[in-house]
């Protein structure tokens, strides 16, 4: 498997040399698809940019349907800044919000807000340790950060209403509280 890999390498890398576009662009739309996301920046400059809009569509479409959807597509979304295919992602992987927010937080103020709402209910719902507890409150901090200290607390009060069987769980979310209201949320 490797030796395939640096051979389609050495390929790519000599269809450059000969200056043979047409089988770079097919190598490198090949190595980008089974996963290799640095092929999708040297793919660009080999089309007229007229063409690499669509392109560029075609290939993340194609990434997005493959089985590297969540490395090398959402390396791409991002690092593109392609907000909708963010926003996207994350609605259907939720959780995935604690670290994609920035992108998104100026667009989409109030689906950041919501989608970092369900996700802390949902992880809340299945916590059953301590460890799992703290999680939970590092991303209400996060969240607390990107959202807004009130609508964290909102939040602590509807988990700890949730769960008063919990005592650790009600530990974490009082000390989390407290941070939050000293604006201690980092």
């Amino acid at each position: 498997q490797v030796f395939i890999k640096r051979w389609k390498e050495r390929r790519y890398e000599i269809y450059g040399l000969m200056e043979d576009r047409d089988s770079q662009r097919t190598l490198g739309e090949e190595l980008l698809l089974d996963g290799d996301q640095a092929y999708f920046g040297r793919l660009k400059p080999l089309y007229p940019a007229d063409q690499w809009v669509e392109k560029r569509e075609t290939l993340l479409e194609r990434l997005k349907s493959g089985n590297c959807f969540h490395s090398a597509y959402l390396q791409i979304i991002t690092q593109e800044e392609d907000r909708p295919r963010i926003l996207a992602y994350v609605q259907k992987s939720p959780h995935s919000i604690s670290s994609l927010y920035p992108y998104l937080l100026s667009d989409y103020q109030n689906e950041v807000e919501l989608l970092f709402r369900k996700a802390l209910l949902d992880s809340a719902s299945s916590a059953s340790d301590r460890n799992a507890y703290q999680r939970i409150c590092a991303q209400i901090a996060t969240y607390g950060r990107a959202c807004g200290a009130a609508l964290a607390k909102n939040v602590i009060l509807e988990i700890q209403a949730a769960y008063p069987r919990k005592p650790a769980f009600q530990d974490e979310l009082r000390a989390v509280m407290a941070k939050i209201s000293r604006g201690e949320s980092k």
